[in-house]
């Protein structure tokens, strides 16, 4: 396989808080924050285009984004949204805890760990997501 061929292959997809302005220091910066704080996720972009995938939990302290750590209270709520139909799979700690096929995911959060979304489309892994962080009150 080529090189051009194998850079099609698999993306990171980082989710900057701002648009690029195309100066150099203002993005560089954009790009590291995000990967700083976890806003990012893999995909196999050769698949199916990945771009508009989001993955983020809602609770008593708003909308946690991909890559946040919060103290576990209950009223949690992870959330995916995605491009198109596929197989989604929500892991804490890396068992299955939910499953569906469909566009997007809501599960409530049960009790703490590190939660992720594992994606695949025909038998094949298309998307793998940053976790979300829900930590015990003695690990804070």
């Amino acid at each position: 396989m080529s090189y051009k061929r194998s850079f099609k292959q698999l993306h990171t997809h980082v989710l900057c808080e701002r648009p690029p302005t195309r100066e150099l220091d203002h993005d560089r910066a954009l790009v590291y924050d995000a990967l700083r704080e976890g806003r990012c996720y893999i995909a196999v972009d050769a698949i199916a285009p990945a771009e508009g995938f989001a993955f983020w939990a809602d609770g008593p302290e708003g909308a946690m984004p991909m890559g946040g750590e919060c103290r576990f209270e209950s009223g949690w709520t992870a959330r995916a949204r995605l491009p198109h139909a596929a197989h989604i799979r929500l892991l804490r700690d890396g068992e299955l805890i939910a499953e569906s096929h469909s566009d997007e995911l809501h599960h409530p959060i049960e009790r703490y760990g590190v939660h992720r979304m594992e994606v695949s489309l025909g038998g094949r892994t298309w998307i793998i997501s940053n976790p979300l962080y829900f930590r015990a009150p003695r690990d804070l």
